[in-house]
C-alpha cells in the first residue's frame, strides 16, 4: 500500500519538483449580468450562417450556426497563444469557408476550414506576414482576393484544383506596385472592384477572369467624380444593373452604375458607409435615406424614383434598417411605439408587424429565414447573441447563446481594496443588481458575504473609492457614497448600523470637495486625505478633525499639489509641484509637527505609468533622471540625516520601479524595461541586485505581486498559458505556475491581491464568471491509499482520507463516480477533486498502469523534463535535460485509456498527437532508474 497527499495537479514545463501549496478557492460571484459576444460578421453559406464570435473563451474565431438545428459551433482556433484571430472576408467555395485571420507567427494569413471534417488549412503559409490576403470573392470557378508580395499589392487568386496561388499583374498604370484591388463584386461575368490609376486616382475596375482581360471602366465615370472616388463600401445587383454605394470627393451615397451611359445616376447620400442598408426586391432598388429617414424606391430599367410614403399611408417612425430575404421585404423600426420588424407585401403595398420585442435591439443586416422563424442578431442589454422571432406564435428567443459568460464583479482599477475591519474584509466590486460598484464584507468566521449598500435603510450606495479606508475609534471610514442625486464624500460604517455617517457638509468650511479621495490614512485621531476642493483638477492634501468635523488643508501644505502621498512616522512624502508651477514635479517630505516642507528631489521623467516613491524601512527610495537624460536610477533619501544614496544593480543602467512588495524582508520590485527580471533593494545595505531571473522561463509581465505564506505569488504570463498565477519558492528556489484558472491559452488576469486572516484575495476571471473573487489558503488535507495490482488479474482499489476542513465533503472523480472510494480498477489514470462545505477545494490523482503508481508526490525522483507547446497541435516536444534508462513516455485521456506510448531517448522526442481529438490529457513520464513525472497538457488542433 502507498499512500500521497494532495497536490493542485498543475501543467507548465518548468515545474517538477513541488510541496504542497495552498488550496484554491472561488469565493464568491457578484455580476451576474450576461457578457458580450459581439460578433463581427455574418454570412449565409449552403444554408448555415459562418460569422466571426467571441464566446469568451477562445477569442473571435470562426463559428457555424445551423438554423434547422440552431446549432452554433466554432470551427477554429488559430491564435492558440495570443488570442483572437478575428475571422473576416468570409465566402463559400466548393463546399469549404474561406476567410481571412489574424496567425501568431505570419501575420493575416488565408484559411478555410471544411464544415464536413472540421479541418482547418492555412493556404498561404508559403508567404510571409506582409502577405495580408483581403476583400475575398469567387469568380470563374477560383478564389479572388488582394495581397501584397515583394512590396506590390495586387489582385491574387487561388485555384482549389490544382492548389495554386496566383498572382495577376494589373496593366501598365504607372505604378503597379500600387493597384490596391478592393471590395470586390462578380456582375455581367466580369469581377468589379476599386483600384487606382496612374496619377494615384481610386476609379471602378474590372476584370475578366476567364480572359485574363483587365478594363477601367469608362471615362464618364471618372468624369463623374471629379477629382475622384475615395471608398467603394458596397456592391448590388438589381434588375441586371450595378449599384454602388461611393464615398467622392464631392458626394457620397447609393449610385446606379449605368454601364450603357457610362455614368452614374445618384439615388441617395447617406452618413456613414457602414450604416447605410440597401437591397434589392421586386425588381426595384430599396435604400435608406439617413439624412430624411425614409425608404427610397428605385427603378433601374426606367430610372423611375419613389418612396415608401407613396405606397403605405402610415410608415412607422425611426426606421434604422431595411434588408430582402427571398422575395420579402423586412425593415427594422427602433421607436419605442414600433419597436421590432416589419414586412412589406407588396402584393397589396401593406406594412405588417412583428411585435414583442421590448429592448432587444436587431441587426437586420443578419435576417435570414427559415419555415416559420426569424433569425438574426440582436442586442439584448449586455448581450449581443442569436435570437429567433417566431411569426405565427410572436415569440421572441434566444436561439444559441455563444458567450455564456458573466459580467466582471471586480473592474480595474479595484487595487488592493480589501479592508479587514471588525471581522469582516470590506471591498467594492460591481454588483449583479446593475447598481455599479458598492460596497460587500464576508464575515471570516462564518465565510458569509453581505451587500453594505443593501443594508442601508435611506437608500445609500457606498463605495470604496480608490480602494482608501481608514478605521478610527471603531468607525470605518471610506470617500465615497451616494444619496439619490447627492454625492458623500467621507461617509463612516459602524457594524450593525443600517445608515451611514457622512461627516463632510457640502460646502464645508474648507470648500465643496468633488470625487472620492485617492488616499486615507489616519493620524493622532484624525484622518489625512488627498481631495480635490472647488472643482479644481489638482489634488491637495487635508486634515479632518473628527472632534470638529472640518477638513482644512494641512499647515505646509498649502503651496503644493500632491501626485500621491504616504506616511513615514510623523512625515508625509509624496510627489507633487508647485501651485505656480503645475510643470515642474519634485519629491517632497512635509513634517506634520513643524509644517515643514522640504524638496527632496525633482523628478525629469513625467510618465506616469510606474511607482516613483516608497518607504523602504525608515527611509524613501524613489526614481529619478538626470535632466535630459534617458537612463534612470533610484535614489534613496535618509530623513534623519538628509543624506543620499544613488542605487544600480551591478550591470544595468537603466532601472525604473513599476511595482514595489515587501519581501524577505526587502523591497522587490518590477522593472518596466526588463520583463522578465525582478530586482531586489535591501533596507540596510542600499544594495540593489537581481532578485529573480525568469528569462529562461519564458515569463514576463508579472505587473501584481504580494508575499503569502513564506512565498512570492505573482501574476505572469507565459505564451503556453497566457496571464496567470505563478508563485515562487524561496526555500526551493523554485517558480511554478500555480493556477491555469483559465486554461487552454487564455487570461484569467489574477490582481488586486490582499493578505487577510492567513488567506491571501485575488480577483481572477475563469473564462465563465468574468473578473470575480478567489482565494488561496489551507483548508483541509487530503490524502489517497492504493492498491494497484493489476498486473496479477487483481482489481487496485483507492480510498480518499480527508483531515481538517468543514464536513460534508463532495468527491467528484474523472470516472464519474462520487464516493469516497474507487474499487475493481484497472490501468489508467484517475483523479479526484474534493470539495468541503466552505467551497475550498483540492485535486489529487494517481496513475494505474502495470505496478507503476504515479502522483504529485512523485516527483522528487523524477528527472528534468520539458515538454513543449501547451496547448499542442500536431506534435508534442520532449526534451530530456537528465539521460533516462528505457525512458517511456505515455498519453493517457481523461477517462484513463492509453492513448498512445512512445519511447524516449536522451535528447528532444516529437510525439505524434494530430490524431488526437481535442481535449485534455495527462502525460506519463518514466524509465527503469527514475521516478515518475505526470503533466497535464491540452490537444487543440
Amino acid at each position: 500500500m502507498q499512500k500521497f497527499h494532495a497536490n493542485l495537479f498543475l501543467s507548465v514545463l518548468f515545474l517538477w519538483t513541488l510541496p504542497l501549496f495552498a488550496q484554491l478557492k472561488f469565493e464568491r460571484e457578484f455580476n451576474f449580468s450576461p457578457d458580450m459576444s459581439d460578433y463581427d460578421e455574418w454570412v449565409e453559406i449552403d444554408g448555415k450562417m459562418y460569422f466571426s464570435g467571441n464566446d469568451g473563451l477562445f477569442g473571435f474565431e470562426l463559428w457555424q450556426f445551423d438554423p434547422a438545428t440552431e446549432q452554433a459551433t466554432r470551427l477554429t482556433n488559430i491564435r492558440k497563444q495570443s488570442g483572437s484571430s478575428f475571422p473576416e472576408d468570409i465566402v463559400g467555395y466548393y463546399g469549404k469557408i474561406f476567410f481571412v485571420a489574424q496567425t501568431d507567427d505570419q501575420g493575416a494569413q488565408l484559411f478555410y476550414s471544411d464544415p464536413q471534417t472540421l479541418e482547418v488549412v492555412r493556404v498561404s503559409a508559403a508567404h510571409d506576414d506582409q502577405f495580408n490576403p483581403r476583400f475575398l470573392a469567387v469568380h470563374h470557378d477560383k478564389l479572388w482576393f488582394t495581397a501584397t508580395y515583394e512590396g506590390r499589392t495586387n489582385l491574387w487568386s487561388y485555384d482549389i484544383a490544382t492548389g495554386h496561388l496566383t498572382e495577376t499583374l494589373p496593366p501598365a498604370t504607372g505604378h503597379p506596385t500600387m493597384f490596391f484591388p478592393l471590395e470586390k463584386f462578380e456582375y455581367n461575368d466580369r469581377l468589379y472592384f476599386q483600384g487606382q490609376t496612374q496619377d494615384w486616382k481610386d476609379v471602378l475596375w474590372s476584370y475578366d477572369g476567364q480572359a485574363g482581360e483587365f478594363a477601367y471602366e469608362p471615362t464618364q465615370f471618372d468624369n463623374d467624380f471629379s477629382p475622384g472616388i475615395s471608398s467603394i463600401w458596397e456592391f448590388a445587383e438589381c434588375d441586371g444593373e450595378l449599384m454602388l454605394k461611393i464615398d467622392t470627393q464631392l458626394e457620397k451615397g447609393w449610385f446606379h452604375y449605368d454601364q450603357d451611359q457610362d455614368s452614374c445616376i445618384f439615388l441617395s447620400p447617406y452618413d456613414n458607409g457602414y450604416e447605410q442598408f440597401g437591397t434589392c426586391v421586386y425588381e426595384r432598388f430599396w435604400h435608406l435615406n439617413r439624412f430624411t429617414g425614409d425608404i427610397s424606391i428605385y427603378d433601374p430599367s426606367t430610372g423611375g424614383a419613389g418612396h415608401l410614403e407613396d405606397l403605405v399611408a402610415n410608415v412607422p417612425g425611426s426606421l434604422t434598417a431595411v434588408k430582402a430575404v427571398g422575395n420579402k421585404l423586412y425593415l427594422w423600426s427602433s421607436a419605442s411605439s414600433t419597436r421590432g420588424i416589419w414586412q412589406f407585401d407588396h402584393t397589396n403595398n401593406s406594412l405588417y408587424w412583428y411585435s414583442g420585442f421590448g429592448s432587444i435591439q436587431a441587426e437586420l443586416a443578419t435576417l435570414v429565414k427559415r419555415d416559420d422563424h426569424l433569425y438574426f442578431f440582436a442586442i439584448d442589454h449586455l448581450q449581443k447573441e442569436i435570437f429567433k422571432y417566431d411569426v405565427i406564435q410572436g415569440e421572441l428567443k434566444m436561439a444559441a447563446d455563444i458567450n455564456q459568460s458573466t459580467g466582471n464583479g471586480f473592474g480595474s482599477g479595484v487595487g488592493n481594496a480589501f479592508h479587514l475591519y471588525d471581522g469582516n474584509v470590506y471591498f467594492s466590486p460591481f454588483d449583479s443588481l446593475g447598481q455599479g460598484v458598492s460596497v460587500w464584507s464576508k464575515n471570516l468566521a462564518t465565510g458569509q458575504f453581505a451587500s453594505l449598500t443593501a443594508q442601508m435603510t435611506n437608500g445609500e450606495e457606498p463605495r470604496i473609492a480608490y480602494g482608501s479606508s481608514a478605521e478610527i475609534d471603531g468607525r470605518l471610514y471610506f470617500s465615497y457614497s451616494r444619496l439619490g442625486f447627492d454625492t458623500r464624500q467621507l461617509v463612516s460604517y459602524r457594524t450593525g448600523e443600517d445608515t451611514l455617517q457622512w461627516h463632510l457638509a457640502i460646502p464645508s468650511p474648507s470648500g465643496s470637495f468633488h470625487n472620492g479621495f485617492p488616499g486615507v490614512t489616519s493620524y493622532e485621531g484624525d484622518l489625512l486625505f488627498q481631495a480635490r476642493r472647488d472643482y479644481q483638477s489638482r489634488y491637495q492634501l487635508f486634515r479632518f478633525d473628527l472632534t470638529t468635523q472640518t477638513a482644512e488643508l494641512i499647515p505646509g501644505a498649502e503651496s503644493v499639489v500632491v501626485n500621491n502621498f504616504f506616511r513615514l512616522q510623523d512625515k508625509l512624502f509624496f510627489r507633487g509641484s508647485y501651485v505656480d508651477d503645475l510643470s515642474t514635479y519634485l519629491y517632497f517630505s512635509l513634517d506634520l509637527t513643524s509644517g515643514e516642507l522640504t524638496e527632496i528631489a525633482e523628478d525629469h521623467d513625467l510618465l506616469y505609468n510606474y511607482i516613483r516613491l516608497f518607504p523602504l524601512g525608515n527611509k524613501v527610495a524613489y526614481a529619478v533622471k538626470e535632466p535630459n537624460g534617458f537612463n534612470a536610477h533610484i535614489q534613496i533619501y535618509d530623513p534623519a540625516t538628509g543624506t543620499k544614496t544613488d542605487v544600480l544593480p551591478p550591470g544595468y543602467d537603466d532601472v525604473v520601479v513599476t511595482r514595489v512588495v515587501d519581501f524577505l524582508g526587502e523591497k522587490w520590485f518590477f522593472d518596466r524595461n526588463h520583463e522578465n527580471i525582478m530586482f531586489s533593494l535591501d533596507p540596510v545595505t542600499n544594495e540593489c541586485a537581481v532578485a529573480l531571473d525568469l528569462t529562461a522561463l519564458g515569463i514576463e509581465n508579472f505587473w501584481n505581486m504580494i508575499e503569502f505564506d513564506e512565498k512570492l505569488y505573482f501574476q505572469g504570463r507565459t505564451d503556453e498559458v497566457g496571464t496567470e498565477l505563478f508563485a515562487y519558492d524561496p526555500a526551493t528556489d523554485q517558480v511554478r505556475l500555480y493556477a491555469d484558472i483559465l486554461p487552454g491559452g487564455g487570461s484569467s488576469r489574477p490582481e488586486d491581491f490582499a493578505v487577510i486572516d492567513d488567506r491571501l484575495y485575488f480577483t481572477a476571471h475563469d473564462g465563465r464568471r468574468g473578473q470575480e473573487l478567489w482565494s488561496l489558503g489551507t483548508c483541509f488535507d487530503v490524502s489517497l491509499d492504493v492498491v494497484p495490482d493489476v498486473s496479477s488479474n487483481q482489481a487496485g482499489q483507492i480510498r480518499l482520507e480527508v483531515e481538517g476542513g468543514t464536513a460534508p465533503y463532495t468527491f467528484v472523480w474523472n470516472t464519474g463516480a462520487t464516493g469516497q472510494s474507487l474499487t475493481g480498477l484497472t490501468a489508467g489514470f484517475y483523479e479526484a477533486t474534493v470539495t468541503d462545505a466552505n467551497g475550498c477545494e483540492a485535486n489529487i490523482f494517481t496513475i494505474l498502469d502495470d505496478l507503476l503508481v504515479s502522483s504529485t508526490t512523485d516527483l522528487e525522483a523524477s528527472p528534468g523534463i520539458i515538454l513543449y507547446p501547451n496547448p499542442a497541435g500536431d506534435f508534442l516536444h520532449l526534451e530530456m535535460v537528465e539521460p533516462m534508462k528505457n525512458g517511456k513516455a505515455e498519453i493517457f485521456n481523461l477517462a484513463g485509456v492509453k492513448m498512445c506510448s512512445e519511447n524516449i531517448g536522451p535528447a528532444i522526442n516529437s510525439i505524434d498527437v494530430s490524431t488526437l481529438p481535442n481535449g485534455i490529457y495527462f502525460v506519463l513520464v518514466h524509465g527503469a532508474d527514475k521516478g515518475v513525472l505526470s503533466r497535464k497538457i491540452v490537444v487543440q488542433h
